[in-house]
């Protein structure tokens, strides 16, 4: 079966009057764990990432629990992939991106705005320079909500990576157990001239080697607003500098 796009009457009324028009938003569904899964007819999708490449703007993908190995690349469009409920903790934990160890889990690098929305998620396992977890640069700057980013590794930005004018919405995400390498920043997150909004996030446990800084957060000529987050048991090695957060 083709996936296709629905229409409205007033829509397909427009245009055949040659007037334009465009279609309205559809839900893509997917699915790895459901034996009818089809990454060609999208009935469901089996990955993220072939229902990314099939969205166009506007479009939301709905991901049932499951454990997704792959790297993921929102494409620069105004989609929206979340869990099924990405307000249930436990369906935010059954819902996991796993990196394999290679790679950036999730990257926005062509320009992802606030209309770019990632929700629900357990990103786990990146493995990565510049973001283990997301790295978001060239002024990318997409809505992130309600994630869990655990168990990734970079040498900087162990959690996520944000660089050049990349000013994210994070909101309501936890940052835990995230490690950067020997001569680190940001065990959590990474910030490079870009300025975040991060709010009610919690950054704990994550680690950093020797010669590093920032157990928690590291920003360089950055102004990100921080309020209600809780920074806790975050660490680095010898001859390093701030648990929690660094300021450069």
């Amino acid at each position: 079966m083709i996936h296709t796009r629905r229409w409205t009457t007033a829509t397909v009324l427009i245009a055949s009057l040659g007037l334009g028009g465009s279609a309205i938003a559809d839900t893509l569904n997917v699915d790895g764990n459901d034996g009818g899964c089809d990454d060609g007819d999208g009935m469901p999708y089996c990955t993220i990432q072939a229902a990314i490449v099939a969205a166009v703007d506007t479009d939301e993908i709905v991901v049932a629990e499951g454990k997704y190995f792959e790297n993921i690349n929102l494409l620069g469009k105004a989609i929206t992939v979340r869990s099924t409920d990405p307000t249930i903790p436990g369906t935010i934990l059954a819902t996991i991106i796993n990196g394999g160890g290679s790679g950036t889990v999730v990257t926005c690098y062509s320009g992802e705005g606030p209309d770019t929305v990632l929700s629900g998620f357990l990103i786990t396992n990146g493995s990565a320079t510049h973001g283990g977890g997301m790295s978001n640069t060239n002024s990318s700057s997409p809505t992130v909500t309600n994630c869990s980013f655990s168990g990734n590794s970079a040498s900087l930005g162990g959690g996520m990576y944000n660089k050049s004018n990349s000013s994210p919405t994070v909101s309501n995400c936890r940052f835990s157990g995230n490690i950067g390498v020997i001569r680190a920043g940001g065990g959590g997150m990474y910030n490079s001239n870009s300025s975040p909004t991060v709010t009610n996030c919690t950054f704990s446990g994550n680690t950093l080697g020797d010669f590093s800084a920032g157990g928690g957060m590291f920003n360089k000529n950055s102004n990100p607003t921080v309020t209600n987050c809780t920074f806790s048991g975050n660490s680095t090695g010898i001859y390093s500098d701030g648990g929690g957060m660094f300021n450069s």
